[in-house]
């Protein structure tokens, strides 16, 4: 079992040993100590636990990312502290990850009290940021201070240290060691942390193969809000590529298409620009090819396109009922917009409204559409991914479904709702996607051999709607476990980016994108939580980013265990043991004791019910070794059933030529000079290709890869070379970086 020991570094002695180092605003002394990945309320209280130092313990499996941390704090103010590490060696044998896949990242706290009782559940240290802080400042109370929040110390300062390691598909299996060197400032002193990796035999599969369902919606305005950039400017599109790759690390599937300005996504425009003539129009789908390009790049074509052309606004929607519950702007803009038809985006950026789809002129306006639209399609391959949306507890009418079946045959709606709106509006149109909030069975190890949600032949996702931001870390890591080994194919209507963007007069943050538009309010199925942070250039990861990845991960190692064993192939050797076990650890995370419903759900909606007997039960519990078992398990049998799947990715060999038949020889012609053999690099050249490298990966923030290209010239520059002393002066540039 992964232990806290913590390690106590008086300042005094620090400076004597190594002139200086870490630094602190208190004669308290700088301390270095364990923390689990799963354990929030220990990198706080271990600053007081005297237990000596261990290693980071990791535990993984090829072709996956995992990750370990350990924990700085000290009276007052936390300056210049930074950490590297250079590789992992197997223990015994040859291998080697290099430093181009291992991350260390430098966690920040996030703001907010706590929402629920159990204040040390919440993930406090979150957002994962690659440059280390210049300072990080001590603990002070709020000014809305809440007692539950009485345990934790005010006037220190404390920084997680994240170790992520990316596992190359091709690393042999075994133990792994390596150091992480946490350095100070000015002085130089440093601490050297051991981390142990723990690497399985089993290849989890590419992201874009997973079985298990994940989804994380992109927000384009929201980065546009975040970073003050225009829509669909060239700077817009390089920082929604870093959003595309954390979609492309879930196995995203689905990409949305608003065809219609101000919908529940949030945008302002929609993303085909329509250029009025006369009385009737032309069609500029250039966005759209632009932002389908970003997808496949990452991504790979989608299995979902889903192009919004209805929203609660709209006829059809709410405008009774529930809106009662509502806000009174949302009442208000919501009423004022009845008997309108849907917005679109004009050349120029003007808006244009357009018909309700129940009138006649509404065919004319939009049937040129869906014909160039459909035409796209089946040019990219992706007329089979074609969807319309989103219905949600209020779906489309009759007359809007009517419509676009005429303009799309046979193309499918997407639904995102808490559960029956949607299955009553696939008795009246084709549904080809629905995500629902109730109603769901969840994993039991009562009944582990039959819940198997990856098998569900529809495609149902579960929408964790109270899901937010600091939510207890474990909701993150088991929320596709949860469903997979329940009755649903996975997850769905994750925010990917649905950053708090908007800001009122003062600067501060004050709400989403789509509170922009309330009559386009969901309630509570709006995107509330989002799985990035917005960092200096982009979408930044987070711990509960990270742990919702290695929950997948996991997800799919379950798969290849209950697959093969019920295939008939593989005899159950204690496999189902370890499904089930699992199973009852993570209902014991949560204080579930029965198969309930009603208790069943709280692990999405109440978690702070389950009390610190269960939240905090994963930080004694041996969940690494749990995993160790379950990727053992996945591996034994992946190799008896679906052996091709645990080989390395190899690129394809060129065609071996067939040998020349005994012919006469063909004569020489003039006009075809022999081949020569490519010339070798020479020395002089390969170290500037390498010196080149490295600067085009340290001006990336590609640190890692930074590092290695230079190790490479300081391994084959002879001494007192000008390519030497230059590798040397960057390196020293990373280190202050």
């Amino acid at each position: 079992m992964h232990t806290r020991r913590p390690l106590m570094l008086p300042l005094l002695l620090l400076m004597a040993l190594a002139g200086g180092g870490l630094t602190r605003g208190a004669a308290a002394g700088v301390r270095v100590w364990n923390s689990n990945v799963l354990d929030a309320h220990t990198d706080i209280t271990g600053f007081d636990d005297a237990r000596a130092l261990g290693p980071i313990r990791i535990v993984g499996s090829r072709n996956g990312t995992f990750s370990g941390k350990v924990v700085v704090g000290t009276g007052g103010a936390l300056r210049g502290v930074s950490a590297r590490m250079a590789q992992l060696k197997q223990k015994e044998g040859s291998g080697v990850i290099g430093p181009e896949s291992i991350r260390v990242r430098y966690a920040k706290m996030r703001g907010g009290s706590s929402w629920h009782r159990t204040s040390k559940a919440i993930y406090r240290y979150d957002i994962l940021e690659e440059k280390p802080p210049a300072e990080v400042p001590p603990l002070a109370p709020g000014r809305r201070q809440s007692d539950r929040d009485a345990w934790i110390k005010m006037g220190r300062a404390i920084l997680p240290i994240w170790v992520t390691v990316q596992i190359p598909d091709s690393t042999p299996p075994g133990d792994y060691e390596g150091t992480l060197t946490i350095s100070g400032g000015a002085g130089g002193g440093s601490t050297r942390v051991p981390v142990k990796l723990d690497v399985s035999p089993y290849r989890i599969p590419d992201p874009a193969k997973w079985r298990t369902w994940a989804e994380l919606i992109q927000s384009p305005d929201s980065v546009a809000v975040e970073y003050k950039l225009p829509l669909w400017s060239k700077r817009h599109f390089e920082l929604m590529d870093k959003s595309m790759e954390f979609l492309a690390a879930t196995g995203t599937r689905t990409c949305y298409i608003p065809l219609i300005c101000e919908t529940n996504f949030g945008n302002a425009e929609s993303m085909v620009r329509w250029k009025k003539k006369g009385s009737s129009y032309s069609y500029d789908l250039d966005t759209v090819e632009r932002y389908l390009d970003m997808f496949e790049r990452h991504i790979g074509k989608p299995q979902i396109v889903c192009f919004a052309v209805w929203d609660v606004f709209l006829e059809g929607g709410r405008f009774g009922g529930d809106l009662k519950y509502e806000s009174k702007a949302v009442q208000a803009e919501r009423m004022a917009y009845k008997g309108k038809g849907p917005e679109v985006t004009l050349e120029g950026g003007a808006k244009q409204m357009l018909p309700q789809y129940s009138d006649p002129a509404a065919r004319a306006a939009w049937a040129p559409l869906a014909k160039q639209i459909r035409t796209l399609m089946q040019k990219r391959g992706l007329a089979g991914a074609m969807a319309l949306g989103m219905g949600t507890d209020s779906t489309p009418p009759d007359a809007t479904v009517k419509l676009w079946e005429e303009l799309l045959p046979g193309v499918p709606w997407v639904v995102h709702s808490h559960g029956g709106a949607g299955r009553r509006f696939a008795k009246r149109a084709k549904v080809c996607y629905q995500v629902g909030v109730w109603g769901f069975r969840f994993v039991n190890p009562a009944s582990t051999e039959k819940n198997q949600g990856w098998k569900r032949p529809e495609l149902l996702a579960q929408f964790s709607r109270d899901f937010r931001s600091n939510f207890p870390i474990h909701s993150f890591r088991y929320a596709g476990e949860m469903n997979i080994g329940g009755g649903t194919r996975g997850i769905g209507r994750f925010g990917c980016d649905f950053w708090s963007s908007v800001r009122d007069k003062r600067g501060r943050r004050a709400g989403r994108v789509y509170e922009r538009y309330p009559k386009a309010n969901w309630r509570n199925l709006n995107v509330n939580c989002t799985m990035t942070d917005p960092g200096p250039d982009g979408a930044i990861g987070t711990a509960r980013f990270e742990m919702f990845r290695e929950g997948l991960q996991e997800c799919e190692a379950r798969i290849h265990v209950a697959s093969g064993l019920t295939s008939g192939k593989v005899p159950d050797s204690g496999y189902w043991q370890i499904l089930k076990d699992r199973d009852a650890s993570i209902l014991k995370g949560f204080a579930i004791t029965s198969g309930d419903y009603r208790e069943n759900f709280k692990w999405y909606c109440s978690p702070g019910n389950a009390g610190e007997t269960g939240i905090m039960f994963h930080s004694k519990y041996d969940w690494q070794g749990a995993s160790a078992k379950l990727f053992a398990a996945a591996y034994e049998i992946a190799k008896r059933t679906d052996p091709a799947s645990q080989k390395p990715r190899t690129r394809p060999k060129l065609a071996k030529r067939a040998p020349a038949t005994p012919s006469r020889p063909k004569p020489p012609t003039a006009s075809r000079p022999t081949r020569r053999a490519p010339a070798k690099r020479t020395l002089e050249q390969k170290l500037a290709s390498w010196l080149r490298m490295a600067k085009s990966a340290k001006a990336n923030r590609a640190y890692p890869l930074a590092r290695s290209y230079l190790q490479r010239v300081l391994k084959a520059a002879p001494e007192g070379s000008p390519e030497r002393a230059q590798a040397e002066e960057m390196l020293k540039e990373l280190d202050e970086e």
